[in-house]
């Protein structure tokens, strides 16, 4: 090879050196274009809105100093939840105020290679990217001997190089906002962060400790946010603002229709998520079985970390806690993670609001979608729980999966609030069951006091109740035929007891299902050492706006005397016992969502029944911050599921 041609093979092997004339201005950096896969209607405005009164504040701060550090903010949600999209529109949403929000990914085209290494390339060259004019384009197509139209990242990477110093000169004075899409490539709970470090103190220098800087990312990784100051080298507990991305609420719900042809049930399925809903309907698939089995964690064989994973899931459910990532796995990557409440401001002058705490009011809540929480209860079913648990905690888990399953399924339709109500009940038996034998009950919260009169006394209070299990039959189709059933020699309970001796013991709880009841929709029988003590019948589907006008006359409770029966406990019971039978009308919020404080009893004059009518914040503690998130009752009760 002549010399001339070898120099010209080695120009073409030099990767193109970019300088600052060949990037756009940051003011005049473009937004990505949507997918085709995306619909060109955006539902979350609210949310975008909610985004930038946030943001602003931090990003007009002019330093970071001890009283308030400026707080970087997270989009967090479970993958296909609209992350990708909710920053887009956050870009154009900065666009319109006149701000300049210069977007970067590190996923999809733009992923990020092993080969990029640890230090600030990997930032540099995708702001370079993000920035490039199409003359520079057009150079380095022609080095890679591409066309410029079939020039991607990939090629850009490989020829094409930016130093910081270039960078710096670019970014100058100017401001801009940097939007990052998956940051959890870098800030991972079981990786050293300080491997990133270079990158994590450029990207805090640059776009977070000056005036008229800013960044916001998206991760699907719930520990992403706690991780965060390892990554940034911040000595501070630095604070780090989390909003809810967009769900779906009541206004939106006639829109998403037509929109995306989902119904209520199938909305709150999907956890409210536009992004996962569209998602669902471009690929089809059944969205529980995305949960995987974490066959490589301890819980496959070991059935105290089978009980530890089922407390830390359940815990999350409940109470909205952050699970231990080392217990959960890849399940933590199933969860929508945002912080209630706006962005507090203290009063006073301008220059004391600027200087005072304005953090987020609330905690950080962690919520599992219906769909995900269902297919992680029918994973956990089968790892070695009854071990410490017993059968009836395993079986409970696939039947409150069943009964979430009920939001999509085209065979029970009419039942969506009702699959919800009893999945709610059957999480807090197992909840009851758990603190009583105390296995992995550390860290378990208590059942709250708020569940009198929704729940058993003896599953509520200290120190908990035996879960006996759901029992159904297709040939029961009335109360009277559950109560005779249960006092006949051969019948549910009496067998029942036979093969599980241990509810002879104390108080068990069960819970009876059958395929139509005419009043009442599910029941929970509760026996004192194998004696049928109590009965709560529980009525979900919609009975009508108008309640019955209260009467003091009746009781809070029914009592049903079994002697005018005329039927004899086989069991060990006096030939005379009075049970004590409780119906709870879960309304939700047909009728309206203005709603007493406290439960109510009232009575009705054509059947007789005294019920207790709990108050909506009643019905969702019952619910826990999971299923009140996801499956709130003015969804599945009100006009908008008509």
């Amino acid at each position: 090879m002549s010399e001339a041609a070898q120099s010209k093979k080695r120009k073409l092997d030099e990767p193109v050196q970019v300088t600052v004339s060949d990037l756009h201005l940051p003011a005049d950096v473009p937004l990505p274009e949507l997918e085709i896969s995306e619909p060109p209607e955006f539902i979350g405005a609210s949310a975008v809105n909610k985004v930038y009164a946030l943001l602003l504040p931090e990003y007009r701060q002019a330093t970071d100093f001890t009283d308030h550090r400026v707080a970087p903010m997270s989009l967090t949600r479970f993958s296909r939840g609209g992350k990708t999209r909710m920053l887009t529109e956050v870009g154009r949403k900065l666009k319109e105020e006149g701000l300049s929000p210069i977007y970067i990914g590190f996923c999809d085209q733009t992923a990020l290679k092993r080969r990029e290494g640890t230090t600030t390339r990997p930032l540099l060259m995708r702001l370079a990217w993000a920035a490039a004019k199409d003359e520079l384009k057009e150079k380095v197509a022609k080095a890679a001997g591409e066309d410029v139209a079939d020039l991607y990242f990939d090629h850009f990477a490989s020829h094409a190089n930016v130093d910081q110093e270039t960078v710096d000169a670019w970014l100058s004075s100017h401001p801009c906002v940097l939007l990052i899409d998956e940051l959890n490539q870098f800030v991972r709970p079981e990786r050293d962060s300080s491997e990133y470090q270079e990158l994590g103190k450029y990207l805090k220098s640059t776009f977070l400790l000056r005036k008229n800087r800013y960044f916001v990312f998206t991760t699907h990784v719930a520990a992403t946010s706690s991780s965060l100051n390892d990554f940034l080298a911040s000595d501070s507990n630095r604070p780090v603002l989390q909003p809810q991305l967009p769900v779906i609420d009541e206004q939106d719900l006639s829109h998403v229709r037509s929109l995306l042809r989902a119904k209520p049930g199938e909305v709150c399925w999907a956890g409210r998520s536009p992004g996962l809903i569209c998602d669902w309907r471009h690929t089809k698939e059944p969205l529980d079985a995305k949960v995987q089995l974490l066959w490589g964690s301890p819980a496959a064989n070991e059935p105290d970390a089978a009980v530890n994973l089922l407390r830390c899931v359940l815990t999350t459910a409940v109470n909205g806690n952050q699970p231990s990532c080392d217990t959960v796995k890849e399940w933590s990557k199933l969860l929508d993670v945002f912080k209630e409440g706006e962005r507090q401001q203290s009063e006073g002058t301008k220059a004391e609001e600027e200087s005072s705490s304005r953090q987020q009011k609330g905690p950080v809540l962690h919520v599992w979608p219906a769909c995900y929480l269902s297919g992680v209860f029918k994973s956990l079913s089968l790892y070695p729980l009854e071990r410490r648990l017993g059968v009836h905690v395993r079986q409970g888990l696939n039947v409150i999966a069943h009964n979430l399953g009920r939001l999509i399924s085209i065979h029970e339709s009419g039942k969506e609030w009702e699959g919800s109500c009893a999945a709610a009940v059957l999480l807090r038996l197992i909840q009851s069951d758990m603190l009583l034998k105390g296995q992995g009950s550390q860290g378990l919260p208590a059942m709250p006091t708020e569940l009198t009169d929704l729940l058993p006394e003896v599953v509520v209070q200290q120190p908990g109740c035996q879960f006996g299990g759901h029992i159904s039959s297709g040939t029961w189709s009335s109360t009277d035929d559950i109560l005779g059933s249960a006092l006949e020699e051969t019948g549910w309970l009496s067998t029942h007891l036979e093969w599980h001796t241990q509810l002879k013991t104390g108080h068990a709880a069960f819970v009876l299902q059958g395929h139509s009841f005419p009043t009442f929709d599910f029941f929970i029988a509760v026996t004192m050492d194998g004696r049928l003590q109590e009965i709560w019948c529980y009525q979900c589907t919609k009975r009508g706006t108008v309640l019955p006008q209260p009467d003091s006359r009746y009781p809070d409770k029914d009592k049903i005397d079994l002697c005018a029966a005329r039927r004899e406990l086989s069991f060990g019971h006096p030939q005379s016992s009075t049970i004590v039978q409780v119906c709870v009308w879960l309304r939700g919020a047909a009728g309206g969502r203005t709603r007493p404080s406290q439960a109510m009893t009232r009575r009705e004059r054509d059947t007789g029944i005294t019920w207790i009518v709990p108050s909506l914040n009643e019905q969702e503690v019952l619910f826990g911050t999971s299923l009140k998130y996801t499956c709130p009752s003015y969804f599945l009760t009100g006009s908008g599921s008509d």
